[in-house]
């Protein structure tokens, strides 16, 4: 049996959501503040609006925004197919340029990279706890970074036994022998 899975990219989830997220909860401190503190005046809410959205970009935004464009940089023009033949699954990965296909048989471990509240299945009170990408590491030392941008549902296709978490600060993507165009 022959199967073909071709995994979508899922930037929304990760970024555009928790983006107007944080635009919409601006705008409603911003309408709540006006009707409580009775601020008419246009140049006032202008300036709380700035301030609140300064103090939400430096707290939450701009490490979102770091996270996500470091995922996006790794994974930009990258598509992941996996061929399922028999039990035995290929993953293909498609650049711009070329294609490197690989076997799960020569895959010696994958590395979930993961953040302290997802590691521990705490609350995550930050957007960018839900960011985590895999290494998958090949027999002949070779490793392959994978970002949830573009291949969240990885679980679903592989077994748990060559798979090993490991928590993480601040998800980033570096230090890791790149395959690139």
């Amino acid at each position: 049996m022959k199967e073909i899975i071709y995994v979508k990219n899922r930037s929304g989830n990760f970024f555009y959501y928790p983006m107007i997220f944080c635009i919409f909860i601006d705008i409603v401190l911003i309408i709540g503040l006006c009707f409580f503190e009775e601020i008419f005046s246009i140049s006032i809410a202008i300036s709380m609006f700035w301030s609140i959205f300064i103090i939400t970009f430096l707290l939450y935004l701009g490490p979102l925004l770091i996270v996500f464009f470091n995922h996006w940089y790794y994974s930009r023009n990258t598509g992941i197919s996996m061929e399922v033949i028999d039990d035995e699954i290929i993953f293909t990965f498609k650049f711009a340029k070329r294609s490197v296909m690989l076997e799960y048989k020569n895959v010696s471990r994958i590395e979930l990279m993961l953040s302290y509240p997802r590691y521990d299945g705490r609350v995550s009170w930050m957007f960018w706890d839900n960011y985590y990408y895999f290494i998958i590491v090949m027999k002949d030392g070779k490793s392959y970074p994978v970002s949830c941008l573009i291949c969240g549902d990885l679980l679903k296709y592989i077994s748990r036994e060559k798979i090993t978490n490991t928590r993480i600060m601040f998800p980033i993507i570096f230090g890791v022998n790149l395959i690139k165009d």
